[in-house]
């Protein structure tokens, strides 16, 4: 995503920067400023929400999954308490039994694991996308910036860096919750 960011912003830079009328106006007070995409997606109201509904659905997978353990554990153990009163053909059906549990709570974590990694970062992908659209665009705007980066994109700068994070989740959440009017 952060390459995305930087190969976006240095293609908008190149062309505005080498017009002659975008030339004019970027003077030595030109204000530079950046945010901390992942601080604010921690920590927006919508981000610990987003971090809620994923860390109940990894319980709700935990759960299943260990279930599941127990199950083949309790199989493990009927397998081996039957270990001799089993004729060779029962036993191999019965590790064959086991090694089915096995490969499906193995394809059961893989899945869980690719779920879940999916819809955070579908969740992700969304905050960034009303981050950039609504709040990050309207500061840069209203506040007069010419620039707005993602954090540890800008190595050096002769101008002042104004970090916009704090201001960029005051902003957002309360865009996305909005204040109630009194009467």
């Amino acid at each position: 995503m952060k390459k995305i960011f930087v190969v976006l912003f240095v293609l908008i830079w190149s062309t505005s920067a080498f017009s002659e009328e975008k030339t004019k106006t970027v003077t030595a007070e030109t204000k530079i400023g950046i945010v901390d995409l992942q601080y604010v997606i921690d920590e927006s109201e919508t981000g610990k929400k987003t971090k809620a509904v994923l860390d109940a659905l990894i319980r709700e997978k935990e759960a299943f999954i260990t279930e599941k353990i127990k199950t083949k554990e309790r199989f493990r153990e009927e397998i081996e308490k039957q270990g001799t009163a089993l004729s060779e053909e029962a036993k191999k059906a019965k590790l064959r039994e086991l090694d089915a549990m096995e490969r499906e709570i193995t394809k059961l974590i893989d899945d869980s694991q690719a779920e879940v990694q999916r819809i955070q970062n579908n969740m992700k992908e969304n905050i960034l996308d009303e981050l950039i659209d609504s709040v990050i665009e309207s500061i840069g705007k209203q506040d007069g910036f010419a620039f707005i980066f993602p954090a540890g994109i800008i190595l050096y700068s002769k101008d002042k860096v104004i970090d916009l994070t704090d201001t960029v989740i005051q902003r957002y959440d309360e865009f996305k919750v909005p204040k109630k009017k009194t009467k």
